[in-house]
């Protein structure tokens, strides 16, 4: 049996904690503590494997171009421990990638820019919590938050700050900030329940929203006046952008940790209910829902009619938009927890067993995997 701790932030398995705050040598035994997460940038995968490393993959073929860090870290003779390689501890986010920079944070609590062209480390930045959080990257600035409940804006060639001071969200900040250059406006999930909207020149608070019961783990969706989200209460809220104000509610049947993908005015959301659902973006009427075979957390894509989606049952599906219904599906050997990425050519699945697994789109077939089996160690 699972047993339950009880936070102001709501419920969270025994299970789910000793995966996240797991530390000193242990750890290091225990790769699969990471989140694999992937983007994909100008011809290239960058993805954040189990290994806690970020590799440089070509996106049509598979093949390596580089791995950060490169080694591990020389005995230090505490405790035994191997001394800190350049990423110590799991990653638990996708890498963001700026015009010649890749960026990812790590348990460590430091956020990393990292070479596109050979991987070499260029600055990092200490926040003083671990991050879980993918840095996003608007222009010239890299947005991160942190476990420390603070929201940065850095200097996304040097690491240096550039609001006044960072933004504090009070709680655990384990979701992407969204950033809306039109509006001037940057939105903050936390795991204290709230939803925060920010001045983007300077990170001050314009708004909260504190409705939720139960933690916000995951960054909301912008549909024009709109911001989506769900939380650890089960439920999926639509808020006025602009004022904090609640449009409308719906309840699933279990916690809600992923960011909905929002198209042709449908909003799409996994549940740990095992649930797909389908909802009018004006209302919050459920359009349809489709049974997975186990959790979906935060493993979709939309795309030409489509929408993928993977669960923890190992298995990619590509679902009708209209009904809900099977298109195709794809097995593979790992849960998947993290964000699909789809191109024009191209379905990109980063899965718990430290692979990625590139699909054909029209049909799951595998184009290819990596690392390949007799790669692995």
């Amino acid at each position: 049996m699972i047993k339950v701790l009880k936070k102001k932030w709501g419920l969270l398995p025994t299970i789910v904690v000793a995966v996240l705050f797991m530390s000193s040598c242990g750890s290091r035994t225990l790769p699969a503590a990471s989140w694999p997460g992937l983007t994909v940038s100008e011809g290239m995968v960058y993805v954040a494997l189990t290994d806690g490393k970020v590799h440089a993959l070509n996106a049509d073929t598979g093949d390596q171009k580089w791995v950060f860090p490169a080694e591990t870290g020389k005995s230090s003779g505490f405790l035994g421990c191997s001394a800190p390689s350049a990423t110590e501890g799991p990653i638990y986010a996708a890498p963001a990638v700026g015009s010649d920079l890749v960026y990812v944070g790590s348990y460590n609590g430091n956020l990393y820019a990292i070479n596109t062209v050979a991987g070499i480390q260029q600055w990092n930045f200490p926040t003083r919590d671990r991050i879980f959080a993918a840095p996003v990257v608007i222009s010239d600035t890299v947005y991160l938050a942190s476990s420390d409940r603070h929201v940065y804006a850095l200097d996304a060639a040097t690491g240096e700050e550039r609001w006044p001071e960072p933004f504090d969200a009070g709680d655990w900040v384990w979701a992407s900030p969204v950033v809306d250059q039109e509006s001037g406006a940057v939105y903050v999930a936390t795991m204290g329940h709230k939803v925060y909207r920010l001045r983007l020149s300077d990170g001050t608070q314009e708004w909260e929203f504190s409705q939720a019961q139960g933690a916000v783990a995951a960054a909301p969706a912008l549909a024009g006046d709109l911001l989506v989200f769900g939380s650890f209460d089960g439920k999926i809220y639509a808020v006025e952008a602009s004022t904090g104000k609640q449009r409308w509610a719906f309840q699933t049947g279990g916690w809600v940790w992923g960011t909905p993908v929002i198209a042709d005015g449908v909003v799409y959301i996994g549940s740990q209910d095992h649930n797909v659902y389908a909802l009018d973006v004006e209302d919050g009427t459920k359009l349809w829902d489709f049974p997975a075979g186990g959790v979906v957390r935060d493993a979709l894509a939309y795309g030409e009619g489509t929408l993928y989606v993977g669960s923890e049952d190992q298995m990619v599906y590509a679902l009708d938009v209209q009904t809900g219904e099977p298109k195709w599906t794809a097995t593979t050997e790992g849960r998947i927890l993290s964000p699909l990425v789809l191109t024009e050519k191209t379905l990109y699945a980063a899965a718990m067993d430290g692979r990625v697994y590139a699909l054909d789109p029209a049909d799951g077939t595998q184009r290819w995997l990596y690392p390949l089996p007799e790669q692995k160690e």
